[in-house]
């Protein structure tokens, strides 16, 4: 518990925002990834939100996260992101959520944990088309799904998909997209209809409305933290911190760690007991304008405490 700072999140907010995107893809699946405690705004009730909000599915990057939201009771389809173990098959199955798959000995596993409680393992197949993570390399994965569908009945192909590496690039981004494009036309080719097939996360999805295909990803454009600006988006939280300490220093004195900012005139300095460890970004690259500015200040400053020059009339608490 922290009692001197907290976020505040307003879950209205966050159901705006997905409606808002439902209607900007039209007839199209979203997927409301809600990975990392949902960007930190809370898995449990933003993925309450996005479903009831539209949301037709639900991204999560580990297998915990899959198994929480089915602890707590979400039915809606739940993607895990990352690559389980071939011993982690059990949990995906029992637990009804859709694993990703890459390799032979995750899809031996979920079909074998499958046929044990005889029923089918949803998957979806990554493919790398220039990520360098997750996925197999686009000229094997035509193989790697006709030995799926062939030979492991208890799997159910049901999407494949891959992901960009830098969405704002639209060089980068189209020729990512022309690769995964061509191993969609070759399965098309050989008779094999995945039902999902998506590429476009927050950014993609707002650039590139040709590349929608079946279901877009959406994370930071839900919780209103996307650089792209879809009219009506708000940021859902906000972070309130209390001042803990004030201080009058002379001009010339250093401020916090790196003798980055040096005071310039007698300043009062309000210490902000949030920064760093809080998972507060420090580095901000070219900033643009007195705002990033001085939020660039503040965020080399800020480590475990933060400093920043106040106003005479503020006091300790505020």
């Amino acid at each position: 518990m922290n009692l001197t700072s907290w976020v505040e999140v307003d879950i209205d907010v966050v159901s705006n925002n997905v409606k808002l995107i439902k209607n900007f893809i039209g007839n199209k699946k979203l997927m409301a990834v809600v990975k990392s405690d949902a960007y930190g705004h809370g898995i449990e009730p933003i993925a309450y939100c996005a479903v009831e909000s539209g949301a037709d599915y639900l991204g999560v990057a580990t297998l915990e996260e899959g198994i929480l939201l089915r602890g707590k009771g979400i039915t809606s389809p739940v993607l895990v992101f990352n690559t389980i173990l071939p011993d982690q098959a059990d949990f995906i199955v029992k637990n009804d959520l859709t694993a990703t798959v890459c390799s032979f000995d995750v899809v031996k596993s979920l079909d074998e944990a499958a046929r044990r409680i005889n029923k089918k393992a949803c998957i979806h197949v990554k493919v790398d088309t220039g990520f360098g993570r997750f996925g197999l390399l686009p000229e094997h994965a035509i193989e790697f799904i006709k030995i799926i569908i062939t030979n492991f009945d208890c799997l159910s192909v049901e999407g494949i998909y891959t992901h960009f590496s830098s969405a704002s690039s639209e060089t980068l981004t189209r020729a990512q997209y022309e690769k995964f494009k061509c191993v969609l036309e070759k399965l098309t080719e050989i008779g094999y209809d995945i039902p999902i097939k998506h590429c476009c996360n927050s950014t993609a999805a707002y650039l590139y409305r040709d590349m929608h295909l079946d279901m877009v990803r959406v994370g930071n454009l839900m919780y209103g933290l996307s650089d792209v600006q879809l009219n009506g988006i708000k940021p859902a939280a906000k972070i309130f911190s209390k001042v803990i300490a004030l201080k009058n220093l002379p001009s010339g004195h250093n401020v916090g760690y790196g003798n980055k900012y040096i005071t310039k005139r007698p300043t009062l300095v309000g210490v902000v007991p949030f920064g760093y460890y809080d998972g507060l970004e420090l580095n901000v690259l070219q900033p643009n304008g007195i705002f990033d500015r001085l939020k660039a200040l503040i965020k080399e400053l800020l480590r475990s405490l933060g400093f920043k020059s106040v106003q005479p009339t503020v006091k300790i608490i505020d």
